[in-house]
């Protein structure tokens, strides 16, 4: 049986100005927006392990690969098959067993391990401004040269529609910003496609900034 490709963390966010170096060595949430993360996460901890490292504000490198071994020892443990595999400097998860089997061992093998660590470990790495996802991204294509600035998230959303990468979901909202319903998907088949636009968004840079908008396009 072909392995499952089961969950993805990015390291190098799903986001980006903490002291890293480039082999992502850790992060910290000094001087970013993520002190309140940090705080709620120790109030969720279940584990001395997760108390001990959430502590200080900080994820290092090697704090998040115990947790990651911590939560790949209990899954295995309970039989399952599971090989992570580093991808842009995090991990994603392989298994060929059963995919019901191993969703209950790793709901049940990340508490206290890596669920409250592995969230914080990428948004901060990949984040550490905390942007939006657009904007993120944006300043990743500038970096990478596929853009030239100022492009802003807003640009990176009309260059994604022009590619055909992206399709309008209509939303309605109420008075109080709240979202009371979404309609299907607008049928955008008969629409253009920008050839210049979709070059960009089939290259491998933008690829990579959509994994990590912090390495600039680098895998």
């Amino acid at each position: 049986m072909a392995p499952y490709v089961l969950r993805s963390l990015l390291c190098g966010a799903l986001s980006l100005t903490v002291g890293l170096s480039a082999g992502c060595s850790g992060v910290s949430s000094t001087s970013t927006p993520y002190a309140d993360d940090f705080r709620q996460a120790r109030e969720l901890a279940s584990s001395d392990f997760e108390r001990a490292v959430l502590e200080d504000d900080r994820i290092t490198r090697e704090e998040y690969e115990e947790a990651v071994q911590r939560f790949v020892e209990c899954v295995r443990g309970k039989g399952v098959s599971i090989t992570p595999v580093e991808r842009h400097g995090s991990y994603i998860y392989e298994s060929s067993g059963s995919m019901e089997h191993y969703d209950a061992a790793a709901e049940e093998c990340e508490i206290g391990t890596t669920r409250l660590i592995e969230p914080l470990f990428s948004e901060v790495l990949t984040n550490p401004e905390k942007l939006t996802w657009e904007e993120a991204v944006a300043r990743c294509y500038v970096t990478a040269g596929l853009v030239e600035a100022p492009f802003s998230g807003q640009d990176l959303v009309r260059l994604l529609e022009a590619a055909g990468g992206m399709q309008k979901i209509p939303v309605h909202m109420d008075d109080n910003g709240d979202v009371t319903h979404v309609d299907d998907p607008v049928d955008q088949s008969d629409v253009p496609i920008d050839p210049a636009a979709k070059a960009i968004e089939d290259s491998e840079a933008a690829s990579n900034c959509k994994e990590n908008p912090a390495a600039g396009g680098q895998s």
